[in-house]
């Protein structure tokens, strides 16, 4: 049966306007010459097929853009290369988190917004997997008091304000110092305000990817958490370019 001019071709459309036209064609027909049984049945045959291909056709969709957004979520926090028409230069650096424009997720890299296609090279993830209790140990000295051993010289002391993940080890800051966890040693036990079970839960997240609205817009993002800070008014978890609080996580990925 040709397409109707002006008329949308789409499955569940094209059968509505074959039956309306079926309709009109017996209501019409001529009694001497009645419309044959046996095309009739293959041409609602072939508009039934055409409906449960394109139904295929739009589950592909949807797997195929669950397995781009899961692709672009595994790029989280590993380094990777692109063209540049500005520059005319090929730039690299770590992706920091993933947007969805539209149904297309985006790797943010700097100040560059790039698609799963626009990449040239792809480098090895910077963060190693910690152990559940190194997490663990790394948040829970957050404002706590510490001491650092210079070799001859005396010990530095300051309140641990931040950890962080750095070559798959843990790092801890304080007064403007960052030194490896294991190099400090904890003098006082009291982390402030922070509740401890808050410190384990921030410590848990360490290194997994949370899903967070950035902007307050009501648009989820994904970035992988590689540090948290200790601030006045509470936990905030480190993700690129992003302190997010930590009751502000909205879901976490494995």
């Amino acid at each position: 049966m040709a397409a109707i001019p002006g008329i949308e071709t789409g499955s569940s459309d094209l059968k509505l306007d074959y039956l309306k036209l079926l309709v009109a064609q017996l209501q019409y027909q001529n009694p001497l010459e009645p419309m044959d049984n046996a095309e009739m049945t293959s041409q609602l045959a072939q508009i039934s097929q055409l409906e449960q291909l394109e139904s295929v056709n739009r589950s592909f969709d949807e797997v195929l853009q669950a397995a781009q957004v899961n692709q672009a979520a595994a790029l989280i926090g590993r380094d990777v290369s692109f063209y540049d028409a500005v520059t005319d230069a090929v730039l690299s650096g770590p992706v920091s988190r993933v947007l969805l424009d539209g149904e297309t997720p985006k790797l943010q890299v700097g100040g560059h917004l790039l698609a799963l296609s626009d990449l040239h090279m792809i480098g090895e993830s910077p963060l190693s997997e910690l152990t559940f209790a190194d997490r663990q140990a790394a948040a829970e000295v957050l404002g706590k008091t510490v001491s650092f051993n210079m070799g001859d010289q005396p010990a530095l002391m300051g309140r641990v304000t931040e950890v962080t993940v750095r070559d798959g080890r843990p790092y801890v800051t304080f007064d403007g110092r960052t030194v490896p966890l294991d190099a400090v040693e904890v003098v006082s036990g009291s982390s402030g305000t922070v509740s401890e079970a808050d410190l384990k839960r921030a410590g848990s997240l360490i290194q997994r990817t949370i899903l967070y609205d950035a902007d307050g817009d009501g648009r989820l993002e994904r970035g992988a958490v590689s540090g948290v800070r200790l601030e006045n008014d509470g936990l905030y978890l480190v993700v690129g370019d992003h302190d997010v609080p930590l009751n502000g996580v909205l879901g976490v990925q494995d």
